[in-house]
């Protein structure tokens, strides 16, 4: 079975192999087989990286790969097949302590993909705050501008599941505020999900 699982995710294990130290300035090739050779004899171990923390490969598919680079930082990446040929997303998130991603894509050969392959108007990280919230019936609209300002900067959590082509974005609260305002939050925002449909992402 340990065989078998090895071979189904030897093209996600390849593509991590491959990048770029540049990406992960303190994870080099050697601290990546390291960690991905632990995750193939089946063993949830820490690698130490560069600076002296902890990182650890935690779900690995044919596709898919979720890395704990240090306790505040997660890394992400999925497949994405084109009809000529295959792109790598690539979503890097911090927790410091709002949760702040950032989105990139590749070729398998690791050249960056500009413009990103979203449907025309539909990269979130275009939009401004009013995309990601929305005023209950109930709420103000005093009230809603006074929450959503609290959104600025904008920071966005970006989510892909293992399965599947798909990812969810939301806004995140700029600044640490009282659990009781933080719920008031909560209430306003909006996920946003979007769906690989071969080419680019659209809006789902």
């Amino acid at each position: 079975m340990l065989l078998l699982q090895t071979s189904d995710a030897q093209q996600m294990r390849e593509v991590w192999l491959s990048m770029p130290d540049s990406l992960v300035g303190y994870l080099n090739k050697s601290k990546r087989i390291e960690a991905m050779d632990y995750r193939d004899m089946g063993l949830k171990l820490d690698v130490r990286n560069l600076l002296n923390g902890n990182t650890l490969v935690d779900t690995l598919t044919a596709d898919f790969v979720s890395v704990k680079l240090t306790p505040s930082s997660l890394l992400q990446m999925k497949l994405l097949p084109r009809e000529a040929d295959t792109l790598v997303c690539v979503v890097k998130t911090v927790f410091g302590p709002a949760a702040d991603s950032s989105m990139e894509f590749f070729t398998t050969s690791w050249q960056r993909i500009s413009p990103q392959p979203f449907a025309e108007g539909a990269n979130p990280y275009s939009k401004p705050v009013s995309y990601f919230v929305v005023r209950p019936d109930t709420m103000s609209v005093e009230r809603f501008a006074e929450l959503s300002a609290q959104f600025e900067p904008v920071l966005l959590r970006v989510e892909m599941p293992v399965s599947g082509a798909e990812m969810s974005v939301q806004i995140e609260e700029a600044l640490p505020l009282p659990s009781s305002l933080s719920e008031s939050l909560k209430a306003i925002i909006k996920r946003r999900n979007f769906k690989w449909d071969g080419q680019k992402f659209i809006e789902c």
